[in-house]
Parts: structure tokens; sequence; C-alpha cells
């Protein structure tokens, strides 16, 4: 994503620059199938995605050549982990 800045240049002491940077991600999904004797078909899978979207904000406010303020976000919305199990008819 773009780096997004503003000014305002009618700060008391001059203008101040806000930028923000973004980083985004998302994690590979991992699916694993398991068998037994029983079953002619898998009988349980389970799909898991650790994170299914991450991101890490920054933002930075500087007023000449003195930066104010610097600071990261991290966002990250837990893991999905979806699971079924199954036995053939008999």
């Amino acid at each position: 994503m773009p780096k997004v800045t503003a000014q305002d240049a009618s700060a008391p002491g001059g203008a101040v620059t806000v930028s923000m940077t973004t980083v985004l991600s998302v994690d590979a999904i991992s699916t694993q199938q398991s068998t037994t004797p029983s079953c002619k078909t898998p009988c349980r899978a389970r799909m898991t995605v650790p994170s299914p979207i991450q991101a890490v904000i920054t933002y930075q406010a500087v007023q000449g050549s003195t930066v104010i303020c610097d600071f990261t976000i991290t966002v990250n919305l837990g893991s999905v982990v979806a699971t079924t199990s199954y036995q053939a008819a008999s």
C-alpha cells in the first residue's frame, strides 16, 4: 500500500508532517487428512490459518527535522481452525 502523508503548515513552530505506512500480509493455509482402516476415504480433515490477515501500520509526525512521534501498530486477527470427522456407512 502506498505511503500517505499530510502536512499542516499553520502549526506553531513550523509545519508538521504526518505520514502513515502499512504492510498487509496473508498467511498460508495448511490442511491435514488422516485415514483409518474403517474408512474408505479420509476420516478426519483439518484446516488451519495462523492469522487470516496481519497488518503493520506505522505513523510518524515530524516538525522540521524533529520527530515528534513515531509508533507502530500490529494487527493480528488470530488463527482460524476448522476440523471435521466422519466414518463411512456400514
